[in-house]
Parts: structure tokens; C-alpha cells; sequence
């Protein structure tokens, strides 16, 4: 219902202001492995870093994210 159009723009927010946060080379990074679909390889030819960096950086911004949307999901499961 409308309920849930509700949470979900919430959520989608909170993951948005949650990745503004984070320093901005490590954002793009996900950014282009996440909504652009490019591979770890090419991302670290694009920004001249190795895959490993890229993997790291990728793992940060997943710990991150999981955290808030656990965060999220015991705040809604409560409402």
C-alpha cells in the first residue's frame, strides 16, 4: 500500500544521503560498479588504481550501506 511506497522512498533516501557522505572517490567507485555495470577491471583502468583498490572500496560502501539498512529495517519493523 501506500505505506510501503512510503518506507521505500525512505529508504532510498537514507541510502543516497548515506553515499553523499562518503569521501568521493570511494562513491564513485560504486557509483560506476553499481549503476554504470562496469567491471572492478574496468573501473581500475578508468581511475588508474588496481582491482584490489576497487574491490576495497566497493566493500566499504556495502559494510556502510548494510549497516544503515539494518538500522532502517529495526526502525520500520517497530512503526
Amino acid at each position: 500500500g501506500l505505506g510501503d511506497v512510503y518506507k521505500r522512498q525512505e529508504m532510498l533516501l537514507v541510502i543516497r544521503l548515506t553515499l553523499e557522505k562518503m569521501p568521493e572517490r570511494r562513491r564513485l567507485i560504486f557509483e560506476l560498479s553499481r549503476f554504470k555495470e562496469l567491471s572492478y577491471k574496468e573501473i581500475a583502468e578508468r581511475l588508474n588504481i588496481s582491482i584490489r583498490t576497487v574491490e576495497h572500496q566497493v566493500y566499504l560502501v556495502l559494510i556502510e550501506l548494510k549497516k544503515v539498512l539494518l538500522f532502517l529495517f529495526f526502525l520500520f519493523s517497530f512503526k
